[in-house]
């Protein structure tokens, strides 16, 4: 099989097999990040007036999703509706009730996060 070059770096099979391997434990371990950013924040966030929908909040790990695949790392927070079946009219709000959205702040600041520190996804090669 013919070798690769990128930028000055020569990968054969058995390199490209080791860095796809390294940004993949890199990249699960940014979304497990972004994951506890996510649920810390939204958690921080949520409107409580009982606390059940602050105690319906479940943050899925990249391990844990069974969405993940070689190609794909997968990890996210829910308010779970089986807990609390509200959640959506307190994020989104209803035309009774004004949105105080939590997930979504809650998303945005661990997107910034995992974006900015996705720049050293290939740093250790």
């Amino acid at each position: 099989m013919a070798d690769i070059e990128i930028i000055g770096l020569a990968l054969t099979e058995e390199n490209i097999k080791d860095v796809l391997t390294h940004v993949l434990a890199k990249s699960q371990e940014l979304v497990d990040a972004a994951v506890d950013d996510c649920y810390n924040e939204a958690y921080d966030t949520v409107p409580v007036a009982t606390g059940q929908l602050r105690s319906s909040l479940t943050p899925v790990y990249a391990g844990d999703s069974g969405e993940s695949t070689p190609t794909m790392v997968v990890g996210y927070v829910y308010a779970d509706d089986l807990v609390a079946d509200y959640g959506q009219y307190v994020e989104l709000g209803t035309r009774f009730m004004v949105a105080q959205p939590f997930l979504r702040p809650a998303y945005e600041v661990a997107a910034e996060t995992m974006t900015s520190d996705a720049d050293h996804v290939l740093d250790g090669l």
